[in-house]
């Protein structure tokens, strides 16, 4: 098993994961790896990892419940705001993907609402050509700024 506390606790920066395993294969072909590959882990990522995993539990649940709250919160603000988008609500990701192709933005939907309306998101253009009237919004923020991202769209 490999795991890190990177993606849930936010620590991609300090560069470290473990690597558990049962099979002594495995375990031998690990060992012989180069000593180097142990220094490219950080001290500080294997302190914060080590502490995230033995005293995160609580902050954790707290975050996922509000990722929860905030993800039902867009479709919610979608459908009062903007009821033409169309959005389904992400099991997996704190990223919602939204098609706005009912304000009519054209092939850059995220450049016009930079530029036009003072808000960003994620083009969908990074995803494909075929995206450009979709948009990609992180909502691991505050309620607050979800809400005035939505209504920004379409002031």
């Amino acid at each position: 098993m490999v795991t890190s506390s990177s993606k849930a606790f936010n620590f991609a920066g300090l560069k470290a994961a473990i690597i558990v395993t049962q099979n002594q294969e495995m375990f031998e072909e690990l060992n012989a790896m180069p000593e180097a590959n142990h220094w490219r882990a950080s001290l500080l990522g294997g302190f914060a990892m080590a502490k995230a995993f033995s005293d995160g539990d609580k902050w954790l649940a707290e975050t996922m419940a509000q990722l929860d709250h905030n993800r039902k919160l867009v479709k919610e603000l979608l459908a009062k705001y903007l009821p033409d988008a169309k959005y389904v609500i992400p099991q997996n990701s704190y990223l919602a993907w939204i098609d706005i192709s009912c304000l009519g933005l054209g092939d850059n939907a995220s450049e016009y609402l930079i530029e036009n309306k003072k808000v960003a998101f994620n083009p969908g253009t990074e995803f494909g050509d075929p995206y450009g009237a979709y948009i990609r919004l992180n909502f691991a923020t505050s309620p607050q700024i979800i809400e005035e991202g939505i209504k920004r769209l379409v002031s």
